[in-house]
């Protein structure tokens, strides 16, 4: 499972949490919208990139800093095109007008303006950045500061989302237990080996969508269930 797929890993209260800029979150950009209205496209938070655009093609662009979700807003429409309406949150600005756009949007990234797997940052990248009154006023100047902030990284990121998720995991396992105790035994094996079979479709659907460098859509988790359905 790559990084981002971990970062998004996140639990239902911080993945709906789309009406604020966070500090740092996972952001998505939606290439269907922007063909088919002809509009500059905007970010999309987790929630809306799964729920209002499950079935376009979406560009991950990792996480970003204090940007809110664009999803429903003006950034997605285009003269007589309006913009698919948000399915989470009604009544939403028309515009973030903090939000920072460039052509990330579009799929590419840096400055050689190529897709993100086309190039690789040296690792311990900000551990050599100089940290003098110089450079520091230079940083500073172009509004990158934070890449001084250690609990800016991805590392710190994903190291302050692990607990959430491994509690959210936590308390999903002991209601399946609570509920479990329902059951009679034959009826807890027939439960326990369903689950089992749900867990590993899922496993290579995910899989099967990674090797083919897609997101999962909700066509996918249909073609699951039907699949379950029939043995």
């Amino acid at each position: 499972m790559t990084r981002i797929k971990l970062l998004l890993l996140q639990t239902r209260a911080q993945r709906l949490k789309i009406a604020s800029a966070l500090q740092r979150q996972p952001l998505h950009a939606c290439l269907t919208c922007q063909r088919r209205n002809g509009s500059p496209g905007g970010y999309l938070c987790l929630a809306c990139a799964e729920h209002c655009h499950a079935d376009h093609e979406i560009v991950e662009l990792w996480t970003k800093r204090n940007q809110r979700c664009d999803c429903g807003n003006d950034r997605f429409s285009s003269g007589s095109k309006e913009a698919r309406p948000c399915t989470l949150r009604k009544n939403k600005p028309p515009t973030n007008p903090d939000n920072i756009y460039n052509h990330n949007l579009q799929g590419r990234f840096c400055d050689c303006d190529l897709p993100e797997d086309n190039h690789v940052l040296p690792e311990h990248l900000r551990e050599r950045l100089c940290t003098c009154p110089k450079h520091r006023a230079q940083l500073a100047d172009a509004k990158l500061l934070f890449l001084l902030d250690p609990q800016d990284s991805i590392a710190a990121y994903e190291a302050r989302q692990r607990p959430e998720r491994e509690q959210a995991d936590e308390q999903v396992a002991q209601a399946a237990m609570t509920k479990m105790q329902q059951f009679m035994p034959n009826q807890r094996l027939v439960l326990a080996e369903g689950i089992g079979r749900l867990q590993r479709a899922i496993q290579d659907m995910a899989r099967r969508a990674q090797s083919e460098g897609r997101q999962v859509t909700e066509a996918d988790v249909q073609e699951i269930f039907r699949n379950l359905g029939r043995t």
